[in-house]
């Protein structure tokens, strides 16, 4: 089982749970999904892996008060994308993983969020 640390960039909730690494990524989306009960579906969801050393953990208070700082931008580029493929453990560090999730532009603009 490996922690996850999840943190979404435009609702800004974060969560910890702990899922089996052998899971898929597309499983971890609809996980996702219904935990924050989501009016759309997982696979709209973008993740992106990060790592404990990056800078994103003192990005956190901008985060929770609307702004995406630099640092999360940067973990935001395509090299960090989890693909829905992969096992989590082969996208995940040996014991926690911090993860960003990205909510769909139409959901954040239309106010869908519960």
């Amino acid at each position: 089982m490996k922690s996850l640390v999840r943190v979404g960039i435009r609702d800004r909730r974060v969560f910890v749970e702990d899922i089996d690494e052998r899971k898929k990524v597309f499983y971890l989306k609809d996980t996702i999904k219904e935990k924050k009960m989501y009016d759309f579906p997982g696979g709209q969801l973008t993740l992106y892996i990060t790592t404990t050393t990056d800078k994103w953990l003192t990005d956190m208070t901008m985060l929770e008060n609307g702004g995406v700082p630099s640092g999360i931008k940067d973990i935001m580029k395509k090299k960090n994308k989890m693909n829905p493929l992969y096992r989590i453990g082969n996208n995940a560090g040996e014991h926690e993983t911090h993860v960003l999730v990205e909510l769909p532009n139409l959901v954040v603009g239309a106010g869908l969020l519960r």
